[in-house]
């Protein structure tokens, strides 16, 4: 019967159960790193677990034969101490080697388990951990933030420089309004006062734009609205409130009416109808604004006494942001101011 030595630990343990009969000459040279524990057998002659012959003489030095073929005594318990003492070595080598670090063959970085789980191997794209681990980038208030390139960056919608449009109405003098909303917000709606004829009051509902940023999309919603004063609407007869609103999340992006001459010895005409174009808002996953019309919103009336209309839609990705004109008792001109929607980008603290 032959073996040889492994280094695993219950083959080897097996190997020298097998050759407890073995002397202690041979037992040192087991303990030689990369011995083997006895030589192979051949079909030719029958030898013993040490590599001995089977002549019943004893080779000088081995213990493992006698004479008569017999066994020393005390030669049995010999060998299992020995056998025990290099059994126990190779088990706590086997203990040592379980306990061993994780290859290097793992990717440069990661930290697997212990420390973020693998987090540092999406450090250039991954918010909660853009350029380190645990580096998590700060959305900036009514925005949210992105990580490209190991740096955080922020994004807000903003309404842009505003234009004025062309004066509707009565060009005679009379004292001035402006109806604005405050830098970067846009116009959700309008209100004021008029009858069941004419329209003599107009205000103003204001908001901000917040962006969200979800895996499914970007979604643009407004927040913290509030109302400009009146412009207008002291006649006494008309003082009958009207609004109008925008959907959650539209915006106005126009603005029309229709005028009345009631006097064609006064140059002042006044409004019977005022009417407002509400639009969506689009963000694409690569940051362009696009708007849809949605609805349009009117308030008194265009008949039936001979009226001046008029449309003022914004440009192409523009809101409103408020209106100026002139007013008396009634509201008599009124201009509508666009901009532009805008997106703006900038560093984010981690």
């Amino acid at each position: 019967m032959s073996c040889k030595l492994r280094s695993h630990a219950h083959a080897f343990a097996v190997c020298l159960i097998l050759t407890i009969g073995c002397a202690p000459s041979d037992f040192d040279r087991l303990a030689a790193p990369g011995a083997s524990a006895c030589s192979s057998a051949t079909s030719a002659a029958t030898t013993n677990v040490c590599g001995t012959p089977d002549s019943g003489e004893q080779v000088p030095g081995d213990l493992s034969t006698q004479a008569d073929g017999g066994s020393f005594p005390g030669q049995e318990e010999a060998g299992r101490g020995a056998a025990a003492d290099v059994l126990d070595s190779s088990l706590s080598d086997a203990r040592s080697d379980a306990l061993v670090a994780p290859s290097s063959d793992a990717a440069p970085g990661n930290m697997a388990g212990a420390d973020g789980g693998g987090c540092e191997t999406d450090v250039a794209e991954n918010i909660d951990h853009c350029g380190a681990c645990r580096q998590r980038c700060v959305a900036p208030e009514d925005g949210f933030a992105s990580c490209s390139g190991q740096v955080c960056s922020g994004h807000t919608l903003r309404l842009g420089r505003a234009a004025v449009g062309p004066l509707r109405g009565s060009s005679a003098t009379a004292p001035a309004f402006s109806n604005l909303c405050r830098e970067g917000e846009v116009v959700t709606g309008i209100s004021g006062v008029g009858d069941d004829v004419f329209v003599n009051g107009l205000a103003a509902r204001c908001a901000r734009l917040t962006m969200t940023n979800t895996a499914a999309r970007i979604s643009v919603t407004t927040v913290r609205s509030w109302t400009t004063a009146m412009a207008g609407g002291t006649h006494p007869e008309r003082t009958k409130p009207f609004a109008l609103e925008c959907p959650p999340g539209a915006i106005v992006t126009g603005f029309g009416g229709s005028t009345w001459q009631y006097d064609a010895a006064n140059p002042n005409p006044i409004y019977r109808q005022m009417s407002i174009i509400c639009s969506s808002i689009e963000v694409s996953p690569s940051l362009q604004v696009s708007l849809t019309p949605v609805r349009s919103l009117e308030a008194g009336t265009r008949a039936p006494m001979p009226v001046a209309s008029f449309v003022d839609p914004c440009g192409l990705h523009e809101a409103v942001a408020g209106f100026s004109g002139r007013f008396g008792v009634d509201v008599i001109a009124v201009a509508t101011h666009c901009g532009p929607l805008v997106i703006q980008t900038a560093p984010a603290a981690p």
